[in-house]
């Protein structure tokens, strides 16, 4: 799911920001390319990880996975905005914009991975 809604959203912004480039800097393209994808592209993206996460364990009711999905989605966009920043950078600056999505799935592959492992970790005190 996260490919395709990225590779999407990635292009809207590329489409958006494009009119800009000739007339706006380097470094202030790559804040506006930052500000886009860490406070509008990121968030989608997490909801629609989170809502197919919630589908694939078995939920259908829309409203069941719609409540759940809001009761992850801030730490998990916390989780993103502390390190997507110095990815995004790092990509923006030396990646070409046709190989983004790439980069940024296998750091996504890469963090959901650890996510996953993480919350299937048995807590510190807890019954094992």
């Amino acid at each position: 799911m996260s490919a395709p809604v990225g590779h999407t959203l990635y292009a809207l912004m590329d489409r958006v920001l494009s009119p800009l480039r000739p007339r706006v800097s380097g470094a202030i393209m790559t804040i506006l390319q930052l500000v886009i994808a860490n406070l509008i592209i990121s968030p989608i993206q997490n909801y629609v990880y989170l809502y197919a996460l919630a589908y694939i364990s078995g939920k259908r009711d829309h409203q069941e996975i719609d409540k759940i999905v809001r009761a992850q989605l801030p730490g998990v966009n916390k989780v993103t905005w502390q390190v997507a920043p110095l990815v995004q950078i790092l990509t923006f600056k030396f990646v070409p914009q046709t190989l983004w999505i790439p980069v940024f799935n296998l750091v996504g592959l890469v963090f959901g991975i650890v996510f996953n492992v993480l919350s299937k970790k048995p807590k510190q005190g807890g019954k094992k």
